[in-house]
C-alpha cells in the first residue's frame, strides 16, 4: 500500500504543477495592446475567457470575451467577432429535416487559421465545428457553409462552402472544378487558404494535428498474490515478488489541448512466480501473460524536451501456458484470463519515459475453491522510436 500512497500523491501533485503562464498579448475594446503573461491552456473549445499575469509574481487576473477584442499565446490567435452560425449537429437522431439554415447571432471567439488576404478561423464547440473567413479589414467574418439535414430517410449535405470558396478565389482559381473536392476539414481548408494567400506553412497553424509514436518499452513488476478459501476462513498471502516486462507502445497524441492528451496501446509480456510456506502447505503459483492495456494519458509540460504525466488504464491479460496455482501435490487451479485497472504517473525526457504503475487488486481465477486477489506495482522505461 505504500506503493500505492506515493504514487497517488505523485500524481496529486502533477495534478497542480506546471501552470504556464506564457508571454502574449490582448487587446482591449479601446484597441490598447497589453503585453503580459497568458495561461495558455491549449483550449480545445474556444475559450471565452483567459487568465493572465502582468508580471510573473503578480497575481492571476481574468479577462472575459466581453472586454477583449483579440488575444494570442504561443501559436494560438483568437479574435472576436459578432457572427451568425448554424448550430445545427450531424446526430442523425436530432438531424434537422429542413435544407433552411436556422442562423444564430452570437459574439464568438475564433481562431486563427490562417493569414493573408483571406484570413481563415475555426470555431470549435464539443463536437460541433464551423469554419468562418475574413476579407478587407478583416474586421466581420463570415460561416462557411457545410451542413447536413435529412429529406425522405436520406442525408443530403449542403456544401455551400464550396460557392463561396469559388467566390472569394476567383481573382486566382477561375476554374470551379477547383472546389469540387474540397472537404469541410481544417487540413483541406488551411492547404487551399495557405495557397490562395501565398503564406509559408509555417505562418500558419495547420501543425494542429494529431501524431502517432512507436515505443520499445521494458521493466520491473512487483507482484503480490493473495488466496482466501472459499467456504472457511482460510487465507494464505504469497511474498511480493520481482518480475520482468516487455513490450512496445503505440501512441497517439492528440491535436488539442496543446498534445497535452494522448491514447496509448500498451501490449506486454509478463511473468510471475512464487512459492511459500504456512504451516503443513506449501503453495506455488506460476503466471505468464500478455496483458493488453489501453491508457489515457495526460502531461504536464515543464520544457519542450521535459514532461511529467499521469495516466489511467484498462487492461486485458492473457494467460499463457500452464498458469496456476498449486498447494502442496493437489490438482492445480488454473489462472484464467482477466481484466485490471491500473493509474500511473511518470517523467518524460526527449525521447525517455520512466512510469511507475500500479495495478489494483483483481481476481485471475474462476470457479475455484480459492478466491484471489492480485496486484502490482510495475516500473517501466520507454524509449521512442519515432
Amino acid at each position: 500500500m505504500k506503493s500505492l500512497h506515493a504514487l497517488l500523491f505523485f500524481i496529486a501533485f502533477s495534478s497542480f504543477a506546471q501552470i504556464r503562464f506564457e508571454p502574449g498579448y490582448y487587446i482591449d475594446n479601446s484597441g490598447t495592446r497589453h503585453d503580459v503573461l497568458i495561461r495558455n491552456v491549449g483550449w480545445k473549445n474556444n475559450p471565452t475567457a483567459f487568465d493572465y499575469k502582468i508580471t510573473e509574481t503578480s497575481d492571476s487576473q481574468n479577462n472575459t470575451i466581453a472586454n477583449t477584442k483579440e488575444f494570442s499565446v504561443g501559436s494560438d490567435t483568437y479574435k472576436r467577432f459578432e457572427v451568425k452560425i448554424d448550430r445545427s449537429g450531424n446526430n442523425t437522431d436530432r438531424m434537422s429535416e429542413s435544407p433552411v439554415i436556422d442562423w444564430k447571432t452570437e459574439t464568438l471567439l475564433l481562431n486563427m487559421l490562417a493569414d493573408g488576404k483571406l484570413r481563415l478561423y475555426q470555431y470549435e464547440d464539443n463536437n460541433l465545428i464551423r469554419y468562418f473567413y475574413s476579407e478587407g479589414e478583416h474586421t466581420n467574418a463570415t460561416q462557411l457553409i457545410f451542413r447536413e439535414y435529412k429529406q425522405d430517410g436520406r442525408i443530403i449535405p449542403n456544401n455551400g462552402f464550396r460557392q463561396q470558396l469559388c467566390s472569394l478565389m476567383k481573382d486566382k482559381y477561375a476554374d470551379p472544378q477547383k472546389f469540387k473536392d474540397t472537404k469541410y476539414t481544417k487540413s483541406a481548408l488551411i492547404k487551399l487558404f495557405e495557397d490562395y494567400n501565398g503564406t509559408a506553412q509555417a505562418d500558419t497553424k495547420s501543425k494542429g494535428s494529431g501524431s502517432f509514436q512507436l515505443n520499445v518499452a521494458a521493466g520491473a513488476t512487483f507482484s503480490s498474490l493473495s488466496l482466501s478459501a472459499l467456504n472457511s476462513s482460510y487465507t494464505h498471502d504469497f511474498n511480493s515478488k520481482t518480475g520482468l516486462r516487455a513490450g512496445i507502445q503505440l501512441e497517439y497524441i492528440f491535436p488539442f489541448n496543446r498534445n497535452k492528451w494522448a491514447l496509448l496501446l500498451d501490449p506486454n509480456y509478463q511473468s510471475y512466480s512464487a512459492e511459500s510456506t504456512k504451516g503443513t502447505n506449501t503453495f506455488k503459483t506460476d503466471y505468464q501473460r500478455i496483458e493488453l492495456p489501453v491508457l489515457v494519458r495526460h502531461y504536464f509540460f515543464i520544457s519542450e524536451k521535459s514532461r511529467l504525466f499521469i495516466n489511467g488504464s484498462y487492461a486485458m491479460s492473457l494467460a499463457l501456458g500452464d498458469s496456476n496455482i498449486q498447494q502442496n501435490s493437489s490438482v492445480p487451479v488454473e489462472i484464467g484470463n482477466n481484466s485490471s485497472w491500473a493509474l500511473g504517473a511518470g517523467y518524460s525526457y526527449n525521447k525517455f519515459n520512466l512510469e511507475a504503475r500500479y495495478t489494483f487488486k483483481h481476481g485471475i481465477t474462476s470457479e475455484s475453491f480459492w478466491l484471489t486477489d492480485f496486484s502490482s506495482l510495475q516500473l517501466i522505461l520507454a524509449y521512442r522510436l519515432f
